[in-house]
């Protein structure tokens, strides 16, 4: 079974998508902020993928920082990112860390992408 790290601040979205990531065959580690996330990663947890929210509350790195911050610790972890904020990743300076989907994700669009970053990752 794949194990996804999911990162979102949102109580309902974060629900919804471990309800629908769980249903569609994935073990799932959901914390509701990017800090959370990298203890999770110090702890050396083993994750096939991090789906990450790119809106963080005050005081937590972005989701994009986030990234860049996995890619220096864990370079071969395929990431998604989700904003609610069209454009968001074109407004991001750097290299792309990953896909980033609008919110709302459908729960099938989302594996689809979720599985295609995990074959090619594989």
């Amino acid at each position: 079974m794949r194990t996804i790290l999911l990162v979102e601040d949102d109580d309902a979205i974060r629900g919804c998508l471990l309800e629908g990531l769980r249903t569609a065959g994935f073990d799932v580690i959901a914390v509701q902020t990017t800090t959370q996330a990298l203890r999770e990663l110090e702890a050396r947890r083993h994750f096939d993928l991090a789906l990450i929210d790119v809106k963080m509350p005050p005081d937590h790195p972005h989701g994009f920082a986030f990234g860049r911050m996995v890619r220096l610790e864990r370079p071969d972890l395929p990431l998604v990112f989700m904003s609610g904020e069209a454009g968001i990743a074109e407004a991001d300076i750097g290299v792309p860390l990953g896909p980033t989907l609008q919110k709302p994700v459908r729960i099938n669009e989302l594996v689809g992408v979720l599985d295609a970053e995990l074959f090619t990752a594989g």
